[in-house]
């Protein structure tokens, strides 16, 4: 599986079969149709070599797509596997055919909501339930086929019941997200250590379990993740952003709902199972605070120094307060994980999903309108209009979209609200819509305007028209004014080159908070009192490019602080490769002087460390005072990867010698092999610093 034979040689297209999904007028229920077909008919995979069973094994689900149905799949959430584990999903269909009892024919009458039969969406949210006890069957018979009765043992009961041991807990966790991702779907996980630390505790309690094998039992889960990566027989599978990307996220540590602290022995088996194995493919993020205890700091440490990028930091305090600003309860913030890269939702009751904006467009676009600007001000000015404007018109389209009918019964299933409300994943069911409006190229935007300031408006070296009319050349016949433009203060250095990135990114969050929320009726609404009965779309604000700094470069026009037209620039809140010359603490104290209580949906910080700065305990103190750094100084979330030039060079030469090398390409790891050169060349030309 680590090679990625398992998905070369096991997987198959739905679409090559002979068999049809019965077809339905209503969306729900033909949805539902086509996920018991999968059921029915998904090839079942028992490995000899493995004590967890579950297998996604249509490549429909992999290409993101629900097979037997032409429509996409939801990724993008962390659906609640917590209450599958510990009630069981028994629960979750009495609670569904409680509502039936309850209205055994409602249609529900508000257009904003849609008028559609909630009847039959409760009806396919019960089939949905009802394929997964079918898969669950099929899988049952097989291991009694082939006298498996020491997996029958923790399998027959789950996930129908409530799991009662650490084994049947994994199990119900996996088998359940195995059936998920069969059906297309690509969910985060979550808080593992907090909803499996109960099971173990009590096995350890009644001697049934030791530490040891309950470590080798998850490392299952691990391995298993493994059956969606790449081998490097490519021929059915076009790499692009490389093949761990499925959003299967880890979130450990922090505090619980209630502020107490959840560290416990999950937490060290999970990075004592990543950093034996090097497992990329769930990536891992730890919540830290300022009384982490230094014996986490410590093992958090060893593992990202190890490489590969697959454990990343949060600062938590921040984030918890980011979310209590926006208008979460406290008690609800605590629980943040992320959605499958590290955007922050609340985990189990959110619709997510984001769209990124390139400022550095919004400015180029200023700068070339024709206007000959006197003085900065006026410029900046027009900078922040142009901004309001599109974040406007965005969201008021985007609300226009509800309600919509685009069928997703299976993930309504275990997302709360979508029950009680009678209402579908992507028609305002859940708890919280969310649509977080991201920032890109906001440090480079910043660095163009610092040029402009010094270079036009304070020197007066040069008329406006001048200066915009050298940019647009792309520097032609202007090499000396362009090394003093590269050689400008930039964001990255911690010196005044940082201002301007303060001031702009406070401008895009201010602009964002004007409109924190909308309903479908285009109402602003900013006062939330309640944000779980709103009926409307949450408008967080968050940084990010996710690798879009290379499909952004394509239509950028060269920038004013000296960078040539289609270069690849600055990747999430990260400064452009190659201007943060002043080391890695440098460069986390520009990052940290942003002032993340503004930013609900957060936005990371990338950092490339050289191995040989890391060596021995010196290396490992490094990692530990950069994570500490980031937390005292009030920073949000940082990624670092631990590789050297040299070793991706090779790597992208020939790649047959560095199948399973790992890199965090932005919130996902992927095998470098995977990646495109166009993503290869990008992780390669992030600044290479020693700490």
């Amino acid at each position: 599986m680590l090679s990625g034979e398992h998905r070369n040689n096991n997987m198959v297209y739905a679409k090559d079969s002979e068999i049809e999904s019965p077809k339905d007028p209503n969306p729900y229920l033909n949805y539902a149709n086509a996920i018991m077909t999968i059921a029915q008919n998904a090839p079942i995979i028992i490995e000899d070599n493995t004590n967890i069973v579950g297998s996604a094994t249509y490549i429909e689900a992999a290409l993101h797509t629900v097979p037997f149905l032409d429509c996409s799949s939801v990724s993008h959430t962390t659906i609640d596997f917590r209450v599958v584990v510990e009630k069981g999903t028994d629960y979750l269909k009495s609670k569904i055919q409680s509502k039936l009892t309850e209205n055994p024919s409602m249609r529900c009458q508000e257009p904003i909501k849609g008028n559609f039969d909630k009847t039959a969406f409760w009806e396919a949210q019960l089939m949905c339930i009802e394929a997964l006890e079918v898969w669950h069957e099929r899988y049952l018979d097989e291991l009694i086929k082939k006298g498996r009765h020491d997996i029958v043992s923790y399998f027959k009961n789950i996930p129908m019941n409530p799991a009662k041991s650490f084994k049947e807990a994994v199990q119900s966790l996996f088998f359940t997200f195995a059936f998920v991702r069969l059906c297309g779907n690509w969910p985060g996980i979550g808080r593992i250590d907090e909803f499996l630390y109960p099971f173990y505790k009590n096995d350890l309690d009644n001697g049934l379990i030791n530490y040891d094998e309950a470590c080798e039992f998850l490392a299952n889960m691990w391995v298993k993740g493994c059956e969606w990566a790449f081998g490097y027989d490519l021929d059915k599978f076009t790499p692009s952003t490389g093949d761990a990307q499925h959003y299967q996220n880890i979130v450990l540590a922090g505090v619980d709902k209630d502020g107490q602290e959840v560290i416990n022995p999950i937490t060290y088996m999970v990075l004592d199972i990543v950093e034996e194995l090097s497992i990329s493919d769930f990536p891992i993020s730890v919540r830290l605070n300022k009384i982490t205890p230094e014996k986490l700091h410590k093992r958090v440490a060893e593992v990202i120094k190890k490489g590969g990028g697959i454990v990343a930091c949060y600062n938590e305090e921040v984030i918890i307060r980011a979310m209590t600003r926006f208008g979460y309860k406290k008690d609800e913030a605590r629980t943040f994980a992320n959605d499958g890269c590290w955007e922050t939702i609340i985990p189990g009751k959110t619709n997510f999903v984001y769209t990124p904006f390139d400022i550095l467009a919004f400015l180029q676009d200023v700068l070339f309108n024709g206007v000959e600007y006197k003085d900065f001000e006026s410029l900046y000015s027009d900078f922040e209009k142009r901004i309001e404007v599109e974040f406007y018109e965005f969201k008021k389209n985007r609300v226009s979209g509800y309600p919509s009918l685009a069928p997703a019964v299976l993930m309504s299933v275990f997302v709360e609200g979508c029950i009680e409300k009678g209402l579908c994943y992507h028609n305002l069911g859940p708890k919280y819509t969310v649509h977080a409006i991201h920032a890109g190229g906001i440090a480079n935007a910043a660095d163009s305007l610092r040029a402009l300031k010094e270079f036009v408006f304070d020197k007066k070296e040069y008329s406006y028209k001048e200066y915009v009319d050298i940019i647009k050349s792309n520097w032609e016949n202007k090499c000396d004014l362009r090394i003093k433009a590269l050689n400008c203060p930039k964001y990255g250095n911690d010196s005044e080159g940082d201002d301007m990135t303060v001031r702009v990114y406070d401008s895009f969050t201010k602009i964002n908070e004007n409109i924190k929320a909308m309903d479908t009726r285009g109402n602003i609404c900013n006062d939330l009192d309640d944000l779980g009965n709103f009926e409307g779309v949450l408008f967080p604000s968050g940084v990010s490019t996710f690798g879009r700094e290379l499909e952004w470069s394509k239509n950028r026009k060269a920038t004013a602080d000296g960078h040539l037209e289609g270069e690849v620039l600055a990747g999430n809140m990260s400064p452009s490769p190659n201007c943060d010359i002043s080391g890695p603490t440098s460069m986390l104290k520009s990052y940290c002087k942003l002032d993340f209580r503004k930013l609900p949906n957060c936005g990371p910080l990338d950092m490339k460390l050289h191995p040989s700065s890391l060596k021995g305990e010196e290396g490992t103190e490094a990692i530990i005072s950069l994570n500490k750094a980031l937390v005292d100084l009030g920073g949000c979330f940082m990624q670092i990867n631990v590789v050297d030039r040299e070793t991706l060079l090779d790597a992208q030469a020939h790649p047959e010698k560095h199948q399973n090398l790992s890199v965090r390409v932005s919130g996902w790891n992927a095998r470098f092999a995977t990646l495109d050169k166009q993503w290869q060349d990008m992780v390669i030309n992030r600044t290479e610093k020693k700490a």
